[in-house]
């Protein structure tokens, strides 16, 4: 299985800026690297490659290798580099993950897979279709849960061909009961209004006027954990609408209680 690197939060460059010795991919040039093929000088050791699980040394001495297929090495002089960067962070409850591709690469897109744990059995392609260019690429992925870990790979895709990138393990933290603003806010005509459950609750959702008096419920029922988003379109239970102004919303999740304040504006 490819090495994985941990990352907690924060996510670090995977590569050094040149020519300081880093950590990066590169295609080999030529069938047989003798000292590194005379791509340039200095201690190249290759990890493993795409294709072939198996490690060689390319310090000193001759190493055949497949040619055109993206090699991980430790590297001490510049060369064709296929992924410069591949780094994360938590972002507003999302994964934001960043990543640098070599414009030499020449790809057609890239995927994002996506497994559960430091250490998935299988990996699961977030994307429908490749996106993203040569250069600096961003996903950001909505779909995580609090309190999870879950390891990404980038596969740059060329000419039919896919080449993976590094794995990188990103931690969630865990978060208590949620509820969050709603957007827009102030609103015409509608809005939405999202919570967070730690794990499956009985979910009440409604809607008060300042006076205390109930005008809607958007919910009464069993929920799954995790994130929810309900839809408000400034109508009361009868189906007529209300009047402008401030109104109040209240979660209430077993004996947690929690309230805002959210505006309609006509």
């Amino acid at each position: 299985m490819r090495g994985i690197r941990r990352i907690l939060l924060v996510l670090v460059p995977l590569i050094a800026l040149y020519p300081v010795a880093g950590t990066a991919q590169y295609m080999v040039l030529h069938d047989v690297q003798g000292t590194c093929g005379g791509t340039a000088s200095g201690s190249h050791n290759v990890w493993f490659t795409v294709g072939e699980l198996q490690t060689h040394d390319v310090t000193g001495q001759d190493n055949a290798v497949l040619p055109g297929f993206w090699q991980i090495a430790g590297l001490s002089s510049s060369i064709e580099i296929a992924i410069a960067s591949f780094s994360g962070n938590l972002s507003h409850g999302a994964v934001k993950l960043k990543w640098i591709a070599s414009v030499s690469g020449s790809f057609n897109g890239f995927n994002v897979y996506r497994g559960d744990g430091e250490s998935p059995d299988r990996f699961e392609r977030l994307n429908d279709t490749p996106f993203g260019t040569a250069g600096t690429n961003i996903y950001l992925d909505e779909s995580v849960l609090p309190g999870k870990t879950y390891t990404y790979q980038v596969g740059g895709v060329q000419d039919g061909r896919e080449f993976i990138s590094f794995a990188l393990s990103v931690s969630v933290p865990s978060i208590p009961l949620t509820l969050y603003q709603n957007y827009p806010n102030p609103f015409n005509p509608s809005t939405s209004i999202s919570f967070y459950l730690p794990g499956p609750d009985k979910v009440r959702l409604e809607i008060f006027d300042v006076q205390g008096r109930r005008i809607r419920t958007l919910a009464d029922r069993q929920m799954e954990g995790g994130r929810h988003t309900l839809h408000w379109n400034g109508t009361n239970d009868a189906g007529s609408s209300v009047s402008s102004g401030v109104y109040l919303y209240r979660l209430v999740c077993g004996k947690r209680t929690q309230t805002r304040k959210l505006v309609m504006m006509r």
